[in-house]
């Protein structure tokens, strides 16, 4: 078995139009992400609504889009996320979700991780 290269996902975010737009700021996935770099394991956690040094704010945090369902998405476009999956290398995903209302939100990253296994 090849060794693990791990990318722990916090989704991009949606909010309703009066609340003010933040990163995820849980700590979950860094408490995994540290136990799995104690065993060896390679590991990046990826913020989608903030994206990666590659990314600019105005594409993610700062780009507010209103949904079908009445709330404003901000982060990384499916197309994106799907784009630093395949170039990471990866061959294990985690998402985090920590409320119901960001579910939607992860089941996008999850469509991304799967539009990778199209590909590859």
């Amino acid at each position: 078995m090849e060794k693990p290269k791990v990318l722990l996902v916090y989704p991009p975010s949606q909010l309703m139009p009066n609340e003010f737009p933040r990163p995820d700021g849980s700590l979950g996935l860094l408490y995994l992400a540290g136990a799995l770099e104690r065993e060896g394991v390679e590991v990046d956690v990826l913020d989608a609504s903030v994206g990666t040094l590659d990314d600019s704010l105005e594409t993610t945090f700062n780009k507010h889009v209103m949904q079908d369902n009445g709330l404003i998405r901000i982060g990384m476009t499916v197309e994106r996320i799907s784009e630093v999956i395949a170039n990471g290398g990866y061959n294990i995903v985690g998402i985090n979700s920590n409320f119901t209302p960001q579910t939607k939100m992860a089941l996008e990253v999850a469509k991304a991780i799967k539009a990778f296994q199209r590909i590859s």
